[in-house]
């Protein structure tokens, strides 16, 4: 028999994804289908009511109860919380029980534009900025922006942060010469979270950009556009 402690130990270090995949292979090939567990998203603070209640921004996440697959609960639990294994087990156990509290529903995501301020008071740098996450450099540091919300701080190293260097002269208040050179660490304090949309093709569009009724379609608005990029170049 194998040893059950050992086979419980590999079922609890599972990622979220690798219990997913285990679920699915319970239930295809050996048709036992896990309980999913209930989870409740409810509002946090006070109840909102009348047309004046401002939108909800924040929320608690409340596990209802922990259903059939009490492990892959935990699991999950373990990694929302960040808990220990024995802490997380214990919010799951006492279902009904708040998982988080005043969770932001707006997060930043590639391709955002995040407002905030550099610190760093040994080199005297503290500069309010809105940075373009698609100029970052490489996974680490888009990966400290994904996910944060306002309020939230952290550091980066300067060295790589971005793929032209010469943004740290913009987004640090430094001079030219310095930017090349720089490796420091800098605390970083998110401000304001800017999602970016494309904006539809239409007649709304259009109006806005060049007056109502000038330009009425696509084809229009590409002449417009070469009009507009010649006058420049006269």
């Amino acid at each position: 028999m194998a040893d059950l402690k050992d086979f419980a130990e590999q079922l609890v270090n599972l990622t979220v994804k690798e219990v997913n995949e285990l679920a699915t292979i319970l239930k295809d090939e050996y048709g036992i289908e896990p309980a999913a567990a209930a989870v409740a998203v409810a509002a946090g603070g006070g109840a909102a009511g009348g047309d004046a209640a401002e939108e909800q921004t924040e929320f608690d996440v409340i596990l209802k109860a922990a259903g059939g697959s009490k492990l892959a609960v935990v699991k999950l639990v373990k990694e929302l919380t960040g808990l220990g294994l024995k802490d997380a087990k214990g919010l799951v156990d006492e279902a009904p029980s708040t998982i988080k509290e005043g969770v932001s529903k707006d997060e930043a995501e590639e391709g955002d534009i995040v407002a905030g301020t550099f610190k760093n008071e040994e080199e005297g740098i503290e500069k309010e900025t809105s940075i373009e996450l698609e100029k970052l450099k490489g996974k680490r540091n888009l990966n400290k922006f994904v996910g944060a919300k306002v309020g939230d701080s952290f550091t980066l190293k300067t060295k790589n942060l971005f793929e032209d260097d010469h943004e740290l002269i913009q987004h640090l208040g430094i001079e030219h010469d310095k930017a090349h050179d720089l490796d420091i660490e800098v605390e970083f304090t998110v401000k304001e979270i800017n999602h970016r949309e494309l904006a539809e093709l239409n007649q709304e569009l259009f109006d806005k950009l060049f007056g109502e009724g000038k330009v009425t379609s696509e084809d229009e608005l590409k002449e417009k556009i070469k009009e507009d990029a010649a006058k420049q170049f006269k």
